[in-house]
């Protein structure tokens, strides 16, 4: 699998997530596979043998950076090792316990906690869509192209 691949995953991921029209637990699932797929595609990246290694430097050091990319490595990698391990994160992004159901739809927000203890609330949906975007000027700005679907 390329980065391209990589980038196509997570554009199908958000198009999941997008669809809200299914059980909480069923939308809690998808959302931490689309924010892992984010995440990770920086690693797509970075051992892409067909990059020059100044441009898969410049792009993963630019995601490190990111705001909302940020916030996707805190719940990826808090999904994935059960805690955040405080050294290792950057914003540190909780799940709160706010799981709304109207008329099907669910909606989930995160609770943004900045290492100063500031907090916000933010839906995990536009976390999701600024993160894409993110990606999209990072790796535009690179020379590259984005993949469609």
């Amino acid at each position: 699998m390329s980065w391209q691949e990589q980038y196509r995953q997570v554009l199908r991921s958000l198009n999941r997530i997008q669809d809200r029209n299914k059980s909480a637990e069923d939308y809690v699932d998808e959302l931490s596979h689309f924010f892992m797929d984010c995440w990770h595609l920086k690693d797509w990246i970075r051992y892409d043998a067909g990059l020059p290694p100044k441009v898969k430097a410049a792009i993963t050091s630019a995601a490190k950076k990111k705001p909302f990319l940020q916030l996707c490595a805190d719940v990826a990698n808090g999904r994935k090792h059960l805690e955040l391990d405080p050294k290792r994160s950057f914003r540190r992004a909780v799940l709160i316990g706010e799981i709304e159901l109207r008329s099907g739809a669910a909606r989930v927000e995160y609770v943004i906690v900045d290492k100063k203890g500031g907090g916000r609330r933010l839906l995990a949906l536009d976390i999701a869509k600024r993160a894409v975007n993110q990606w999209g000027r990072i790796i535009t700005g690179q020379g590259l192209t984005l993949p469609r679907l």
